[in-house]
């Protein structure tokens, strides 16, 4: 099992760096997790004691929210990787502002925790429609954040980081207590090992999946602005013309006005086509959740329909 784990995490950290399936150490990896995984089903099905205890998939509840953890940890780690790379490469923020950008989100999500967790405490609303809540708003905002351009301030920024704080504070309270409540004395230590564990997969997943989306998306978009990028197409002569007017106003010698516009507008192109990038990933996240979402609700319902009730 701590190999397989190993090749998985291998796997999924190193495959967008050498191009997946097309680096041998990656499938051998990857043959090797799929062997252990064999082996360790093998040895738990012998009928002997098993390593693991199984016991709290039983329960409806735990089953519905290893599912959604998985989805959970590819959404909301999926998109704290997208976020600093967008400040940082499209909007030119050094690290420290980066951060400094998304610290208001905290207090939101904060302030969701207190909000479930009073709700649930003093009134029978079930957790359930937190999460499902946490989910939809999750989802606007990531579409929102898709349509963001790349000359936006942290004015215009700020409110859809921050709805994301308070997305994510709904959807962790309430899936860690639909989860792990009420799961028998005996299975809590591994209900909340699994869970956990489904979680951290989810978001190493989701990472590695937005990465290699990321560096697709920019070679695309590279390749299109670099057959727009030519000196055929008139409004980029006229674009290199105000360029070159316009350093020209600001002292720059006529030696360097050329080639400085020039450098100019390589920038910014490279600019755009990163910020397009970025917003096709974002809407994967957002498409990503709608297509889920009903599968949410189905799962919900078979494993309340097929699965034990939470124990008392």
């Amino acid at each position: 099992m701590a190999t397989s784990l190993f090749a998985i995490i291998y796997v999924l950290e190193q495959g967008n760096r050498n191009a997946w399936l097309e680096y041998p150490p990656i499938v051998a990896a990857l043959l090797l997790a799929a062997a252990c995984w064999f082996g360790f089903a093998f040895a738990e099905s012998g009928g002997g004691p098993t390593y693991l205890r199984y016991h709290c998939f039983k329960y409806a509840n735990f089953t519905f929210g290893l599912c959604i953890s998985l989805l959970a940890g590819a959404l909301i780690f999926g998109s704290g990787y997208l976020i600093p790379g967008f400040t940082t490469s499209v909007l030119s923020y050094p690290v420290w502002q980066s951060g400094l950008v998304q610290l208001s989100a905290t207090t939101f999500m904060t302030l969701s925790l207190l909000i479930v967790a009073t709700t649930l405490r003093f009134t029978k609303l079930p957790g359930l429609v937190f999460l499902l809540l946490g989910l939809l708003l999750f989802g606007v905002v990531m579409w929102h954040l898709g349509e963001v351009p790349s000359d936006i301030h942290f004015e215009g920024l700020i409110l859809w980081l921050d709805l994301r704080g308070f997305a994510i504070g709904f959807q962790f309270f309430a899936l860690t207590l639909l989860t792990l409540t009420a799961v028998p004395v005996a299975d809590d230590v591994a209900a909340a090992g699994l869970f956990n564990f489904g979680r951290q997969l989810g978001a190493l997943a989701g990472t590695a999946w937005l990465q290699t989306l990321l560096e697709h998306l920019t070679d695309r978009n590279q390749t299109v602005f670099g057959n727009a990028v030519s000196w055929a197409n008139p409004n980029l002569m006229s674009y290199a013309q105000e360029l070159q007017r316009a350093l020209s106003l600001h002292g720059a010698p006529p030696w360097h006005t050329p080639p400085e516009a020039m450098a100019l507008m390589l920038r910014e192109a490279q600019r755009q086509w990163t910020s397009i990038a970025f917003n096709g990933c974002f809407e994967s996240l957002a498409l990503l959740l709608l297509f889920a979402f009903p599968l949410v609700i189905l799962a919900r319902v078979l494993t309340a329909r097929f699965l034990l009730k939470p124990a008392a």
